[in-house]
């Protein structure tokens, strides 16, 4: 026969050793005017979380940038080398500050833009006019919301009713990083006696912060069944009544996480003590990555009597009482708060 288990969170049909999934069970029990009730569902679904599964918010932002290095003194070498743009991995796509103009004897060199690609946002070096500053490099993008839930949910052997999560958030975008200040140009005669003739190169661009991750989808509302029926023939000996709880409210979609702030870009490289030279440019700070996504909300639980897969039971003798279904959790969006549950006297999945 088949016996199925009527607490709110946790429904199972277990077979008796030997039986015939086709016998006839008589769920009542023995007596007449059998009542059977289903529990309230769980209160609430759990919301959503963090990346660390743990039910709590994350505890701190994504991966900040690293700040930019500063650029050479004139007169130190021939040609003195612009900064090389810090490096802050993210993964798929990682933030990398933009590289400091050279200064030579007769010219400048530009820096170069930070990445990933975004603004052109490389200073200029010096030539007939002073050279530029680096500038910022652009903020990752938000991360979009994950969808409510909206599907019923399962009914497996072995695991019961299994309720609908709402879907996870999407996680922010990489920002890039800032652009290379421009190199200066030096001189022959203000650099006499010191160890080259190039002037100062320019500061590295920071690197810009990673995207955070997305936020987790709130899981389904407690459920209140009456009776699981998985794959069996239901029918009712005697009169039955099967009265059912109200379903829990679906978690709420977790938050995203923060995206990591950008750093400072390094500093321009000095004219030191060489008369008639400029100083370089400074390098442009990196941007803050995206946050993260906000999770959508889970489903709400359902209120059902008897809930089944399979064929749908004889109803003779049974006199069956829903109570009221759970909202869905929230999310963000049109489309990121999850469905009601469903109170229904009979439901097939």
């Amino acid at each position: 026969m088949v016996v199925a288990k009527t607490d709110g969170t946790d429904q199972r049909s277990e077979r008796t050793p030997g039986r015939d999934d086709d016998e006839r069970a008589a769920i009542g029990g023995a007596r007449r005017e059998r009542k059977r009730s289903g529990r309230d569902g769980d209160g609430r679904g759990r919301d959503g979380h963090g990346a660390e599964r743990d039910g709590a918010a994350f505890a701190e932002a994504a991966a900040a940038g690293q700040p930019g290095v500063d650029g050479g003194e004139a007169c130190s070498a021939s040609s003195v080398i612009g900064a090389d743009g810090p490096l802050n991995e993210c993964g798929n796509v990682d933030s990398i500050g933009g590289n400091g103009g050279n200064g030579t004897q007769n010219s400048g060199s530009d820096g170069t833009n930070g990445h990933p690609d975004g603004a052109l946002n490389a200073g200029q070096g010096e030539g007939r006019a002073v050279c530029t500053d680096g500038t910022v490099g652009d903020d990752g993008a938000l991360g979009s919301p994950g969808d409510g839930a909206m599907t019923l949910g399962t009914l497996e052997a072995g695991a019961g009713f299994i309720g609908s999560a709402g879907g996870d958030g999407k996680p922010g975008g990489t920002a890039q990083g800032g652009g290379g200040g421009g190199g200066a140009k030096g001189c022959m005669v203000a650099c006499m006696l010191q160890a080259g003739n190039g002037g100062a190169s320019g500061g590295s661009g920071a690197s810009g912060g990673c995207g955070g991750l997305g936020g987790n989808g709130g899981q389904a509302g407690g459920a209140s069944l009456g009776i699981v029926s998985l794959e069996a023939t239901l029918t009712f000996m005697e009169d039955v009544t099967i009265t059912t709880k109200a379903g829990g409210k679906g978690g709420n979609g977790g938050a995203g996480q923060v995206g990591g702030g950008g750093r400072v870009g390094g500093k321009a490289g000095l004219k030191g003590s060489a008369n008639g030279l400029n100083d370089a440019c400074k390098g442009g700070n990196g941007g803050d990555g995206g946050t993260g996504g906000r999770g959508g909300g889970g489903r709400g639980g359902h209120s059902i009597g008897i809930a089944h897969k399979g064929a749908a039971p004889n109803m003779k003798g049974a006199t069956i009482t829903a109570g009221t279904a759970g909202n869905g959790g929230t999310g963000e969006g049109a489309t990121g708060t999850g469905g009601p549950g469903e109170a229904e006297t009979v439901m097939g999945f």
